[in-house]
């Protein structure tokens, strides 16, 4: 089924709306402004946003230390995730989280990981507790792995930009 124009102008604004914000951090960073250290996802946009599309409301996400993108795709709060950046207590995180460790339980957004491939042990977890109760949501993850549970993990590595992998 190829996607309509009105869905691709979506898709396309919420990859610029992921872009401007990692850029307009990137500067914020690069002048002092906000602590720490950054790991932007500045080229991974169409990554976040192809698959947030994909997903439905109740839908769950877990990202790795790249994972502004991802929450900013998934309708996180913009002004929520500079202030947590910023390690500011309105933060979505109340400032306690940084650039790594961000989650927004809200959005459905389960949290980025400093761990690389952390999520690939989590999200089979939270898709098995998943299976086990009323809610059949999905949970996405950024790095292929297959499991018997009812996960989809979507990544860059190892294999094509963009492969998704079902493990129904």
């Amino acid at each position: 089924m190829q996607p309509g124009p009105d869905l691709l102008l979506a898709m396309y604004a919420g990859m610029l709306r992921v872009r401007l914000f990692e850029e307009r951090v990137r500067e914020l960073f690069a002048g002092g402004r906000i602590p720490g250290f950054l790991h932007t996802s500045i080229g991974q946009e169409a990554i976040a946003v192809g698959v947030a599309t994909a997903l439905r409301a109740d839908d769950y996400v877990l990202s790795t230390h790249r994972g502004h993108g991802h929450l900013v795709a998934k309708g996180g709060s913009l002004r929520g995730l500079m202030a947590e950046l910023y390690g500011k207590a309105n933060g979505i995180c109340h400032g306690k989280g940084g650039t790594m460790h961000i989650a927004d339980v809200s959005v459905g957004y389960l949290g980025a990981n400093g761990v690389l491939a952390a999520g690939c042990v989590m999200a089979p977890g939270r898709a098995s507790c998943a299976s086990r109760s009323q809610f059949a949501s999905l949970t996405a993850c950024q790095m292929p792995l297959k499991f018997g549970l009812p996960s989809t993990f979507a990544g860059r590595e190892p294999g094509p930009p963009g492969r998704v992998l079902a493990a129904d």
